[in-house]
């Protein structure tokens, strides 16, 4: 009884505010505590995967993904191969144009100078009449295909149609067995006529293949 003196009502005496505060062992195992410096933010890119936690920023915000582009863009706005295919065309026209603007040179030097021999074949040696007509209507008719020819093959060039490339092309091929005619089958031939229709020859498979393969490029 004497013991119990000092206590009213029979009741224990008050453990201290700090003591009644404090967590027990077993909610502290209940209750794992928090990671310090880490909120909620800290949560999400602890528990997300290693892919993502590379591109969460020190604010806790996602970095957004680079886009991956598969093609490239040229100056008309094309991707990929077509405008890889598109670039290829054009680099045969270029190389087209100045084959034409160096052959219609060309042409007047080889006209001046087919016609000027088949004169002096026909006072040098017997020419037939007949003979004579022959060569020089093929000369003139080869003179105003030439025309044609170079007119359409650089309207092509220039519009790049393929329209104007393949009747250039067309054509080509009539002035080459024209040209051939007076190699091989003229009623004279003269060392000079082989060393102007040999280039000539050249410069029309040049540009006969520049064509065909431009007219492949934007057909394709």
């Amino acid at each position: 009884m004497a013991g119990l003196a000092g206590e009213p009502n029979g009741q224990r005496p008050s453990q201290p505010e700090a003591e009644r505060t404090r967590p027990s062992a077993r909610d502290a195992r209940r209750s794992p505590r928090r990671p310090e410096g880490r909120g909620a933010e800290g949560e999400v890119a602890g528990s997300s995967p290693p892919s993502q936690r590379a591109r969460i920023s020190g604010n806790g915000r996602k970095r957004p993904k680079p886009e991956r582009r598969t093609g490239c863009r040229d100056a008309g706005g094309l991707r990929g191969g077509e405008g890889r295919r598109e670039r290829g065309g054009r680099t045969w026209l270029l190389l087209g144009e100045i084959l034409f603007y160096l052959n219609g040179f060309y042409y007047i030097f080889y006209f001046l100078a087919t016609l000027l021999m088949i004169i002096y074949k026909s006072q040098v040696f017997s020419y037939p009449d007949n003979y004579l007509a022959l060569d020089l209507a093929l000369l003139f008719i080869m003179a105003t295909l030439e025309a044609i020819r170079l007119y359409l093959g650089t309207k092509g060039n220039l519009t790049e149609e393929e329209v104007p490339l393949g009747v250039s092309l067309v054509i080509t091929v009539g002035s080459i067995m024209l040209s051939v005619y007076f190699l091989v089958w003229e009623t004279y031939v003269l060392k000079a006529d082989v060393i102007i229709n040999a280039i000539l020859l050249f410069t029309y498979g040049l540009e006969g293949l520049l064509q065909i393969i431009a007219i492949a490029a934007f057909v394709s």
